[in-house]
């Protein structure tokens, strides 16, 4: 066995030495098959295990939302709804017929009582509701496109202000995007920090109760062109923060109509009449018992000793102290 493996030793081709000395080693000739790789990639067949059921409904949650289909159409409408809109003038049909709007008003704080100058500031939510006839739309042909929101300035608003207001910027409601529904109705709800004129009478303070209007109405409009109704009775009181000097007790609401000596139209507005009562428990035990205690003080000068020196300084300390608590009452309350 072994001869014969010699045998076959001698007769197996042997490797030429010059091909061994050209071939490039093993680092250089997988770089090169690398980049040959690179310019000519190898076709790759990848097979799928998941059948044909998986493979739809992986599709299918590939495919974009219906919000996307509604937007599309949502962009459609609105270049339809405003290509001869203007927001110039009042969108009535006929310009006889008269453009109601519905006013709901929340009252969300009382920022401040400023008793003094009678100015109430409060933050309040005010919503106006009115339909606009040009800006209707069949949702059938919009994919049952219900309501749209943009800007309110793309559309026409009513001229409603606070006819009390007394803030010296008079500034109005923020603008923010209003609701446009398909049968034309819009709703426009927007936030507003209002200085309003308020009467306060202080006859009875600390033990008083205050009423204040906010009047609402439209600035240009008469009551032929622009009626202002109230959606409730009253103010929306849910959202109420407490205040800790003043209890809210009620804000009824009222329509009037006003017949102004400059012109014969009728001019209506919505009257909300903020009922506030003050919690008196703070100037009880910080003004009212210590002025009443002070007083009680005064006549124990008459029993000390004329010719005490102590009957002088209790005199005078009693009237320092009962000015001092009247220059503080003076500062809160205003003239009577």
């Amino acid at each position: 066995m072994d001869t014969v493996r010699i045998i076959l030793r001698h007769i197996s081709p042997q490797p030429n030495l010059l091909q061994m000395r050209n071939r490039p080693p093993a680092a250089a000739s997988s770089l090169c098959d690398r980049k040959r790789e690179e310019k000519n990639p190898p076709s790759v067949f990848v097979t799928t295990r998941a059948p044909g059921r998986e493979r739809e409904r992986s599709r299918e949650l590939r495919k974009p939302p219906c919000w996307c289909a509604n937007g599309k159409y949502a962009q459609q409408l609105l270049k339809d709804l405003f290509t001869n809109y203007t927001s110039a003038l009042r969108p009535v049909e006929d310009t006889n017929n008269i453009l109601n709007v519905t006013l709901q008003v929340t009252l969300s704080q009382i920022i401040d009582m400023d008793e003094r100058n009678q100015i109430l500031t409060a933050y309040l939510w005010i919503r106006q509701v009115w339909v606009d006839a040009h800006l209707n739309w069949n949702k059938d042909d919009y994919d049952g496109l219900d309501t749209i929101r943009i800007p309110s300035s793309y559309v026409w608003r009513p001229d409603i202000v606070l006819y009390n207001n007394a803030d010296n910027h008079f500034t109005g409601p923020m603008d923010t995007n209003v609701v446009i529904r398909h049968n034309g109705e819009i709703m426009w709800d927007s936030p507003a920090i209002t200085k309003s004129s308020c009467k306060v009478d202080v006859s009875f303070f600390p033990f008083d109760a205050q009423q204040c209007r906010f009047t609402y109405g439209s600035w240009t409009y008469n009551g032929n062109q622009l009626d202002i109704l109230n959606a409730m009775d009253s103010a929306d009181l849910a959202d109420l923060v407490d205040n800790v000097e003043w209890e809210v007790q009620g804000m009824p609401a009222k329509k009037n109509i006003i017949q102004y000596g400059c012109c014969a139209e009728p001019y209506p507005d919505v009257t909300y009449i903020l009922k506030l009562k003050r919690r008196a428990a703070f100037y009880v035990f910080n003004l009212l018992i210590p002025c009443v205690m002070i007083s009680f003080l005064a006549p124990l000068g008459f029993y000390l000793p004329a010719d005490s020196g102590e009957k002088v300084s209790l005199g005078v300390t009693m009237m320092l102290a009962l000015t001092v608590f009247q220059l503080l009452v003076a500062e809160i309350m205003p003239p009577i």
